[in-house]
């Protein structure tokens, strides 16, 4: 086991890494690994590589290992993370690797119909939490952990890109917060309103939106070269494009063809779009990787993204905008990338009066693809002045490794808060349960007006119940509480209509509504497939 503060932990899989790339391209990715480290040592961070797939390196952490023959197995995966992470309590924890390395975990979508097609909503999400393997989202509501993943590309033989992506978090660099002002956004025409709004929440204004259409790429030099990216549009599983809306076909808003030389180095990607994360094997689309692989491979440093299909409301926020935008906020305001998507999922869940099924969904499939430790915008405090113990002189090697202490002490307290933070927001969050109580392809007559109101003729209805008294074991418990004392409704249901529409592109379109059942008295949230 190492010795001393472990800052970040990388974990990967190397037996199944040397499946994919031989000897040669092992020992390339093992030289790329230790310049971050060596990199990491520069800036204050004590980093290790541990191998989930070596006997002797995971006896040190009493857990049993992950051959590569067992490389996809979500429950062995995340048994042992957790004994790494617990056993060493790192500030970052980086997964290294596609998901053909290391999986992403096998959550049950909540909403999964006739209507939402995806069976899991698969995430890295339960990497960061430390509840045990489960396949039920409601199980991983309090994050702690602050994760991230540079994935290499799925099937494939050659190491360039896995070791291109090292080498450019390696070479990072912080950048004054301006440098983050200027920004890409893009919009379908149909949620103009709702992209407007969510722009303004981050940069404080929405001037030069790109709205598909009537426009369309590619964009300019000058959009393209902007270090914030937001994008809210349609995405499609295995493709590289990003679609507008209205139009059939779709038209194109973003392409990933057209991207290479153009990203900006330190881009940060935030895309509500479905799929938008969806790291396929290049070879189902002729090659081409998918638009978050191309960001990074040319020298964006995160990717905010969606695994599945995502939602979002026409107009207002809600769902995937909250996330998106919650993220792009604290990266601007000076977080890890890592930090951001840890405080933008427990920002989320707060939020909630009730967690239902799409809300479960929508914290489970967004997740982070990028080295969790790199933090773009420098910090606007002062640089501490910091004294060494029994030194009177600064000599740059005595302050080093006491400046290190410092902001190690600093991270410490910051996961600690957190910490205590995600425990507060899970025992105030009310949740339906994993099961829903009934899937109908017709919409019952208690419903039938909320559907029609919304112009849903041919609803696929999922009823859940909300968890309640000692089912919910802390799960919205105080809530529960509060609102019986001060004699408000307490919501007893969570109906999701969704309806499919069809188009000849490749993106799903599912438009539908949300229902929290007050017993009988309703609370509807539109929503549409992003």
């Amino acid at each position: 086991m190492p010795a001393g503060p472990i800052d970040k932990v990388i974990v990967t899989n190397l037996a199944r890494l040397a499946e994919k790339y031989k000897a040669p391209g092992v020992t390339a990715i093992r030289t790329a690994v230790k310049n971050l480290i060596a990199a990491d040592a520069k800036r204050g961070l004590k980093t290790v590589l541990i191998d989930l797939s070596s006997k002797s390196a995971m006896k040190q952490y009493k857990a049993a290992p992950v051959p590569a023959a067992d490389a996809g197995d979500p429950r062995a995966n995340k048994e042992a993370i957790d004994r790494v992470f617990t056993s060493v309590n790192p500030s970052y924890l980086m997964i290294l690797g596609a998901p053909d390395v290391i999986p992403h975990q096998d959550l049950k979508n909540p909403v999964f119909s006739d209507q939402d097609t995806d069976e899991f909503a698969l995430s890295d999400l339960p990497y960061a939490c430390d509840a045990p393997y489960s396949t039920n989202i409601n199980k991983f509501l309090a994050p702690t952990r602050v994760v991230g993943r540079l994935p290499d590309l799925t099937n494939s033989n050659d190491p360039t890109y896995l070791v291109r992506l090292l080498g450019i978090a390696a070479n990072y660099v912080e950048r004054p917060a301006k440098d983050y002002d200027a920004f890409l956004g893009i919009t379908t025409e149909t949620w103009q309103s709702s992209t407007d709004e969510s722009l303004r929440a981050i940069f404080g204004s929405a001037a030069g939106m790109k709205i598909v259409p009537p426009t369309g790429p590619p964009w300019s030099a000058a959009d393209l070269g902007a270090r914030a990216h937001f994008i809210n549009c349609h995405g499609a599983a295995g493709f590289h494009q990003f679609f507008g809306e209205p139009g059939d076909p779709l038209p194109v808003s973003h392409d990933a063809t057209q991207l290479p030389g153009h990203i900006a180095d330190g881009t940060i990607l935030s895309a509500e779009c479905c799929y938008g994360g969806d790291l396929y094997d290049p070879a189902i689309d002729g090659g081409q990787m998918g638009i978050c692989q191309t960001y990074l491979g040319n020298g964006a440093y995160a990717c905010f993204v969606s695994s599945t299909i995502a939602y979002g409301p026409p107009s207002g926020n809600d769902q995937a905008d909250l996330l998106c935008q919650d993220f792009l906020k604290h990266v601007r305001a000076g977080a890890s990338v890592g930090r951001a998507c840890l405080q933008a999922r427990l920002d989320y869940v707060a939020r909630a009066v009730v967690m239902g099924g799409v809300d479960l969904k929508t914290i489970a499939q967004f997740g982070l693809m990028g080295d969790p430790s790199l933090t773009p915008v420098k910090s606007m405090q002062p640089v501490p002045h910091v004294i060494p113990k029994g030194t009177k002189a600064k000599s740059a090697g005595a302050l080093a490794p006491a400046l290190a202490a410092v902001a190690r002490a600093a991270r410490v307290s910051r996961r600690a808060t957190i910490c205590e933070v995600a425990r507060s927001i899970i025992a105030s969050t009310l949740v339906v349960a994993e099961t829903a109580v009934k899937v109908a392809n017709k919409v019952p007559k208690n419903l039938e007006s909320v559907a029609s109101q919304f112009g849903l003729e041919k609803a696929n209805v999922v009823s859940m119940p909300v968890l309640r008294g000692a089912a919910a074991k802390g799960l919205g418990g105080m809530v529960t509480k509060a609102l019986s004392l001060g004699g408000a409704p307490s919501p007893t249901a969570v109906h999701t209509l969704m309806e499919r529409r069809e188009t000849t592109s490749r993106a799903i379109l599912i438009k539908g509504v949300e229902v929290i059942d007050y017993n009988g008295t309703y609370e509807a949230r539109e929503f549409r497939s992003r």
